[in-house]
């Protein structure tokens, strides 16, 4: 009993002079376990657009690729059955869906002569396709990159011409290759039948067509019209998008369905 006192004493004194217990007396402190963390590739902020209809690209990104497989190294074609039937819109809105979400690179074709898309984003072209393949240059030249996105637009016509010209026509499958084997996927902004037949021309140079209708506007003889005409010239229909509808029920009770 005297030597567990005297012990004690020791002990007590050792602690009152700051001396350390032996390196082999003192219990061995447990160490943490470092977990691994997992980074996610996620957008960065400047990288991200507005997103107007983000739900509903979402379910035509979903519907496509049921149709079509992945959409990757696809070319797809927007055609409007008739004016202010909102095309632009819808095929930009996808575009930027691809490009963010999806983390695609997208090349949007502007096939219109007013280039909306360009005045769009604030870009003033000042080369198109059309003249990549009369001067024989590379079509980076007439392709333009939306800040650090992932989203590329490029004019297929420049702002003057007013007619097709057959020596552009015979050369544009050779541009859409090109370009396919640069990006993941191209999309073409195309005017409608009744403003100019080149819509109708891309048809058969394209993976797939969506028709864009204006919901309860647009009368069923005349999208039956487009779609034997999209047929006829060699067109692979993949879709229907019904653009402008009228929601009757409230919002919130659609979300419950």
């Amino acid at each position: 009993m005297s030597k567990v006192y005297e012990a004690l004493q020791q002990a007590q004194t050792d602690q009152l002079q700051g001396k350390s217990r032996p390196r082999e007396e003192r219990p061995e402190k447990e160490i943490p376990k470092i977990l691994p963390i997992r980074i996610v590739d996620q957008p960065k902020p400047d990288d991200i657009f507005p997103l107007y209809l983000e739900r509903e690209m979402l379910q035509l990104h979903q519907n496509l690729s049921s149709v079509i497989g992945d959409v990757k190294k696809s070319i797809i074609q927007f055609l409007g059955s008739q004016d202010h039937d909102g095309t632009s819109t819808i095929v930009r809105e996808y575009a930027k869906v691809l490009s963010t979400i999806h983390r695609k690179s997208v090349l949007l074709i502007d096939a219109h002569g007013d280039q909306a898309q360009f005045k769009y984003f604030g870009i003033l072209p000042t080369h198109s396709l059309e003249q990549a393949i009369l001067d024989d240059q590379d079509i980076r030249e007439a392709v333009y990159q939306i800040g650090e996105s992932q989203l590329f637009i490029a004019s297929l016509y420049s702002q003057a011409r007013s007619i097709a010209n057959p020596e552009i026509s015979e050369k544009e499958e050779k541009v859409l290759t090109s370009a396919q084997c640069r990006f993941d996927c191209i999309l073409i902004d195309s005017p409608t039948i009744h403003s100019s037949i080149e819509g109708l021309e891309l048809c058969k140079r394209v993976h797939g067509v969506v028709l864009v209708i204006q919901a309860e506007e647009t009368r069923s003889a005349v999208i039956a019209n487009v779609k034997s005409q999209i047929m006829k010239n060699g067109g692979n229909l993949i879709g229907l998008v019904f653009n402008k509808q009228r929601h009757y029920i409230p919002d919130w009770f659609y979300k419950r369905l």
